[in-house]
């Protein structure tokens, strides 16, 4: 199976705490491929993509709030 470093792979950065965005990863065929790594929608709170821990933890409590004070 390939190694991959997520430095190596992605440069995207999250927009909120500027850290790196996270790579999804699959094995198919017995290879490791990249399904996905531009991360998460992060409006209302920014624009651009956030990581995996910025959209749990701020983006998706702000949408929840502009809904009605989830």
């Amino acid at each position: 199976m390939d190694e991959y470093k997520v430095s190596e792979i992605s440069q995207n950065k999250c927009v909120i705490c500027r850290g790196q965005i996270e790579v999804k990863t699959h094995v198919r065929n017995g290879r490791l491929e990249i399904y996905w790594d531009k991360g998460n929608n992060a409006q209302p709170v920014s624009e651009g993509q956030c990581c995996d821990v910025c959209n749990e933890s701020v983006v998706l409590p702000a949408r929840m709030a502009r809904l009605g004070g989830f």
